[in-house]
């Protein structure tokens, strides 16, 4: 997933295309759902800011086929950087 991210996208993990009756488009995942304004996480640097949508105006929903995780995230990494996150990753994976 990481030197690959598009090639098996987790359906936890796979964000949501929205196409508005206006016309617009907008990615994200799913963070909250009110009768009136979901809020969408459109940026996984920024979970915590949400872009606001209202469902009425949504044309259609379809699963993106591109990740939301960034392509070609280990060239911008050093060596050390990269043996850093596998550890990281690995000790959390062990501990589930």
């Amino acid at each position: 997933a990481i030197i690959e991210p598009n090639r098996m996208i987790s359906d936890q993990y796979r964000a949501t295309i929205f196409t508005l009756s206006d016309g617009k488009s907008v990615t994200g995942h799913i963070a909250d759902i009110h009768k009136n304004k979901w809020s969408l996480i459109t940026n996984l640097l920024q979970p915590r800011n949400y872009t606001p949508i209202d469902p009425q105006f949504i044309e259609n929903m379809e699963p993106s086929p591109i990740s939301m995780m960034p392509a070609g995230l280990l060239d911008t990494l050093t060596k050390e950087e990269i043996i850093d996150l596998l550890s990281y990753l690995r000790a959390n994976h062990d501990r589930s």
